[in-house]
């Protein structure tokens, strides 16, 4: 239940947010700032693993997920404050849903500049959106890509990235100490990953980060499931933290970064909840996928497998040739997604 409505939560703020700082952001910048919320993501995996050791002592390990969820209301109290406080609508789509006087507000006080409203009997919303307009002809391959980047970077994610801790176990031991050390450190490479990708975002694509990185994923599945097994784990453990830098410099941060920058203002908010409604179906397969596959085939067959979902994001990101990246979607819009109804 708590994971039910943790979920909610989830679902609602991620579209909106990536979409505020999309919206946010001048055309150059937006694949960049959209993307910095893979280093985030990390830093949080990195510290919330590291705040477990301290509890472990204090507390034990018996009621340790209690104060590790418990914490995550912390930083979202804090955020909720910040975002009451500082955070705006978008000019662009109080423009769209509520008025143009109400965007205009909304850029003076963002903007050290002066705006002013026109025409004034442009002011207010005229028009709706069909909920079926991701899937018009103009936008249909764009909800494509982005919605299997974003649900098979999670099945890849929360099969191999969530259960670091018990392929960390069955490589390293079990003591909960090792684990909880070892699931830090490799996805310190995470950090790595979800910190260079933005930079590069300009001058590579989201589509050719997303492609590099699904190639990466699938040369070490295929390394970790075909090595001897006497090998070294902490070899395994150097491939493993090479797979999630792949995972945070590619798909793991491009799949709902393109849904965000893929669609104009008033389709927005539709295209990234698609997405991250697909993300939450991967992430459920890959919870319920893995631990199966991983106790009838062990860690070297499961790796096998799974090279198939990195697979099958990297040909669907050959065939659909879509890079928003540097584009402003606003141009692309297609009159036959609205509705004056």
């Amino acid at each position: 239940m708590f994971r039910f409505l943790l979920g909610i939560g989830v679902g609602i703020d991620m579209p909106a947010a990536l979409s505020l700082i999309s919206e946010f952001s001048r055309t150059r910048d937006k694949g960049k700032y959209v993307n910095f919320w893979q280093l985030i993501w990390y830093c949080a995996t990195v510290i919330s693993a590291l705040l477990t050791l301290p509890i472990i002592s204090l507390a034990g390990e018996e009621h340790l997920w209690r104060w590790a969820v418990g914490f995550g209301a912390v930083p979202a109290a804090v955020i909720l404050v910040l975002r009451l406080i500082y955070a705006d609508e978008s000019p662009t789509w109080a423009a769209a849903s509520l008025s143009l006087r109400k965007s205009v507000d909304i850029l003076r006080k963002n903007y050290d500049d002066e705006f002013v409203v026109e025409d004034a009997h442009s002011d207010g919303p005229t028009k709706q959106v069909k909920v079926t307009a991701i899937f018009s002809k103009t936008y249909r391959l764009r909800t494509l890509v982005a919605s299997v980047v974003s649900g098979f970077q999670a099945v890849q994610y929360f099969a191999v990235g969530f259960y670091l801790p018990v392929i960390i176990g069955m490589i390293l031991g079990q003591h909960i100490v090792q684990i909880v050390i070892g699931t830090a450190i490799i996805n310190v490479f995470g950090l790595l990953g979800g910190g260079i990708q933005p930079f590069v975002t300009w001058r590579l694509g989201l589509r050719r980060l997303a492609i590099i990185g699904c190639a990466i994923c699938i040369a070490v599945l295929l390394a970790i499931g075909l090595l001897p097994r006497d090998a070294s784990p902490y070899f395994i453990g150097l491939l493993l933290g090479i797979f999630i830098f792949a995972h945070s410099f590619g798909p793991g941060a491009q799949g709902k970064s393109i849904a965000a920058l893929s669609y104009p203002t008033e389709l927005r908010g539709l295209g990234t909840g698609f997405a991250e409604a697909m993300s939450r179906v991967g992430s459920i397969i890959g919870f319920f996928v893995f631990p199966l596959v991983l106790a009838a085939a062990g860690v070297s067959g499961t790796m096998l497998w799974f090279c198939l979902v990195p697979l099958i994001m990297l040909v669907t990101l050959l065939f659909v040739r879509w890079e928003p990246s540097g584009k402003n979607v606003e141009d692309y819009e297609d009159t036959a997604v609205r509705s004056n109804a």
